[in-house]
């Protein structure tokens, strides 16, 4: 076991790499800034330390020159210096290892582990903490659904499907992440939506290429979704809410009459099938359309939680998927931003006040040419500078003004955009070769 520094100014990122660090038995301490940072190294002796080069207050190398002195190894990271350039200059400089963001968090992990050891194999979950895939088996008690009108669709009923180990599994890990010792604990870095959001949990698990699960809990509900992740791309969601689930998620799409849910469901009862296999089986799917209805579905599970800023969060990295389960693939830059446009004009105009004025993020999480844009959104983003409010960007464009606000909240979200503070705009990117 080894006490780690990790010095990053980006909270969901940091709360990520934290939580990784903890599940594979070590200690962790978090600083947000330059100042955190230091404070730290005066007050606690570490093993290890991970260290961000552009930091709200100080270049990331103010850091390096304090911890030489307290003789810590230390790995350098940015998602602003890229090129072999500056890893050299982080190497010259005395750091253990580079990595340019985005890059694989347990790859960081093994080469940190090399420098402090490997801490003892923690247990793995017990087979009832296991979570249930969302394209359930359907079995014919269940009641027959019928075809959902657009209005319906629109409001779906709060109704909880009988999967305990959703409840189970969330209970048992809170109190273990407040009881147990940190080498033992499954959840260790888990957190409250009122200072984050999905999407920017989402970017970080991208900035870290997470292999695991994004679990979040509603806090005005029992609703709970699970975002299983594969090199930070969403590969499956999962629901404890039952409208959500796969069988209803096509009866809604109107691909699954209530005449032929009995069928399905004692094909699948008879010969231990998921729903969609079953539909396949049947002729009712084909397995390209099964797969759209998948990627649907996942996606239509993220968006849900995306106005959640009630609830809780947690990271368990490195858990795989379950035998068996169809895997999808979401780029997760451009699921945000499709979700957001989504958004209906009254809460994006409670989101974005006019008065605001957007910049180019300095690190953002993906690059533009990795997303799909418009002529018109394109020509958004090259007006939105700083010089001009969300107002003047209104005026200026031929969208209307639910996709312009939609287009520029999708773009905060993913963190391809932000409001500058003062602190921030002062900042100066110095580190050079």
């Amino acid at each position: 076991m080894a006490a780690i520094l990790i010095v990053e100014d980006n909270a969901d990122l940091a709360h990520l790499l934290s939580s990784v660090g903890e599940m594979r038995g070590h200690l962790t301490r978090v600083a947000l800034s330059g100042t955190e940072a230091l404070v730290a190294i005066g007050q606690q002796r570490f093993e290890a330390a991970i260290v961000d080069l552009f930091l709200p207050d100080m270049e990331g190398t103010a850091i390096f020159e304090r911890l030489k002195t307290a003789r810590v190894p230390f790995f350098a990271m940015s998602g602003v210096y890229k090129g072999e350039g500056y890893e050299a200059k982080a190497l010259e400089l005395g750091a253990a290892a580079y990595f340019q963001k985005p890059f694989p968090i347990l790859e960081l992990m093994r080469k940190l582990e090399a420098v402090t050891g490997v801490p003892v194999a923690k247990p793995p979950l017990p087979p009832d903490e296991a979570f249930d895939p969302v394209e359930e088996t359907v079995t014919v008690a269940e009641p027959p659904l019928p075809v959902s009108s657009p209005d319906e669709e629109a409001t779906p009923p709060i109704e909880l499907a009988p999967i305990d180990t959703w409840e189970r599994t969330w209970k048992t890990e809170s109190l273990r992440a407040k009881t147990a010792p940190p080498v033992r604990r499954q959840m260790q870095r888990s957190g409250s939506l009122k200072s984050t959001s999905v999407p920017h949990l989402l970017n970080a698990c991208y900035q870290a290429r997470l292999r695991g699960d994004l679990l979040v809990k509603h806090g005005g509900s029992a609703a709970i979704k699970v975002v299983s992740l594969e090199a930070g791309q969403a590969v499956y969601a999962a629901s404890n809410l039952a409208h959500e689930r796969f069988a209803r998620f096509c009866a809604r799409k109107g691909l699954l009459p209530s005449q032929d849910l009995e069928a399905v469901a004692q094909l699948a009862k008879e010969e231990g099938l998921k729903t969609g296999d079953a539909m396949v089986r049947l002729g009712i799917l084909d397995e390209p359309k099964r797969r759209q209805l998948l990627e649907d579905q996942v996606k239509e599970i993220i968006w849900s939680t995306f106005a959640w800023a009630e609830g809780e969060f947690a990271f368990v990295p490195d858990k795989p998927l379950k035998a068996g389960v169809v895997k999808i693939s979401v780029f997760p830059g451009q699921l945000i931003l499709d979700g957001c446009l989504r958004e209906p004009l009254v809460a994006l105009r409670a989101r974005l006040k006019l008065s605001m004025k957007l910049f180019p993020a300095i690190d953002p999480p993906y690059q533009l040419e990795q997303l799909s844009f418009s002529g018109d959104q394109a020509q958004v983003i090259a007006w939105a500078d700083g010089t001009k409010t969300v107002a003047d960007l209104i005026a200026l464009t031929d969208l209307d003004e639910r996709e312009a606000l939609g287009l520029l909240y999708g773009l905060m979200q993913a963190g391809l955009l932000e409001q500058r503070t003062d602190l921030q705009r002062s900042r100066r990117v110095s580190f050079g070769l």
